[in-house]
């Protein structure tokens, strides 16, 4: 991992480092994932009802949000792997 450094990574650089360096992965899928799902957690009522049953349940903000990031990781694996398009609601 010569010349990177986490705070530099641009998304080409991170799916290089994605396929060569497998200790790297988890790191990478949270900083990819982690502006959405902030952004998913105000705006979509179905990861933001999620989030607020968790808080609910006395979880820490960011267990909430690394669970909420699951769900739409999740929610996006599905649409890819069926084809199919997202209806909010």
């Amino acid at each position: 991992m010569k010349g990177f450094t986490r705070s530099n990574l641009c998304s080409r650089q991170l799916i290089k480092l994605f396929v060569k360096d497998k200790d790297l992965t988890p790191f990478i899928i949270r900083k990819c994932l982690y502006m959405p799902t902030l952004v998913s957690i105000q705006y979509n009522q179905k990861i933001k009802v999620f989030y607020d049953r968790l808080i609910l349940k006395h979880k820490p903000k960011k267990v909430a949000v690394i669970a909420a990031m699951r769900k739409l990781l999740l929610i996006a694996h599905a649409i890819h792997k069926n084809k199919t398009v997202y209806v909010p609601g």
